[in-house]
């Protein structure tokens, strides 16, 4: 949401701008700001779903409300599949005709397009648009003498405990950021050295403190954790847990390992490396002058 605020203001300095939440319907207050000739521009790494029969994320208004209107900026698929007819119709009925969309991998734009939305550029996610060449030269290579770990709770796995080992068995200190509401009692069910860790506050704030001390490495499997991170000039190793991590390190070079390789992480905690993102500029930019 931080990155996509950046985006907007730069993009549209001197608009009046209605943040709505997707994860609920927008209530009759939210809607009624709407100005009639307003734009709804929908943001979201995993907002696309194959099936929305099934399962939709995006808590969605009155549809009419957003017919041939709508603009995605971003936006992923939330996971592999075949697009059903239903999601194939809705996405293509509410998708506006003369703007360009932004999808955050080739494979979420590959997918828009099978839907029949063909004005949609692979742009990488909006949290990497500052990712520059300059940015990431000032990223260090050499492991740092502490770590900030994260876990997903909601994405639990055998693998997780051979996670922690690695993190511990390399620093010295550990910091651990519960990022959803549920990580830190996952973490307390699992064995890890107590002596060596803290645990940080839920915010943000906190989270930006430690980014912002000297020797200090990201290993965790949040992903925009390891993104923001990186913005940071952090060392980071994001460890993939779903599409969104394995398709943007796909398409980008963004430092990660599969879960399911973690026996592999102390070793690439102890390399050198060397962090250098490949982004679509030509398509950010493109996708940013149409307005």
């Amino acid at each position: 949401m931080k990155y996509s605020r950046d985006v907007i203001r730069e993009v549209f300095p001197n608009s009046r701008i209605f943040p709505v939440p997707t994860h609920r319907a927008p209530t009759e207050g939210e809607l009624a700001q709407v100005l009639p000739d307003a734009i709804p521009y929908v943001f979201g790494t995993n907002i696309i779903c194959p099936d929305v029969k099934s399962y939709n994320l995006w808590r969605m208004p009155p549809v009419p409300s957003l017919c041939n209107n709508t603009v995605f900026v971003a936006v992923g698929m939330n996971s592999y599949g075949e697009i059903s007819e239903a999601s194939r119709k809705l996405y293509r009925s509410i998708a506006n005709k003369g703007i360009f969309h932004s999808a955050r991998d080739k494979y979420s734009a590959e997918k828009m397009r099978s839907m029949g939305i063909d004005n949609v550029l692979y742009t990488g996610c909006i949290t990497m648009w500052g990712m520059t060449p300059e940015v990431c030269s000032r990223i260090p290579s050499s492991k740092g003498g502490s770590a900030v770990l994260t876990l997903t709770a909601h994405r639990a796995s055998g693998h997780d405990q051979a996670l922690i080992d690695a993190v511990f068995d390399n620093y010295e200190k550990v910091y651990f950021w519960p990022q959803g509401d549920k990580d830190l009692s996952y973490l307390e069910s699992l064995r890890y050295e107590e002596k060596k860790l803290e645990t940080l506050p839920r915010t943000l704030a906190a989270f930006e403190e430690i980014l912002n001390r000297d020797s200090v490495d990201y290993i965790g499997t949040r992903l925009h954790g390891g993104i923001h991170a990186l913005n940071h000039g952090v060392r980071a190793i994001v460890i993939e847990v779903d599409n969104r991590a394995a398709e943007i390190a796909r398409d980008t070079g963004l430092p990660s390992l599969h879960i399911a390789d973690v026996a592999k992480l102390s070793d690439m905690i102890r390399s050198e490396l060397e962090v250098k993102i490949d982004m679509p500029w030509d398509a950010i930019a493109q996708w940013k002058s149409q307005f």
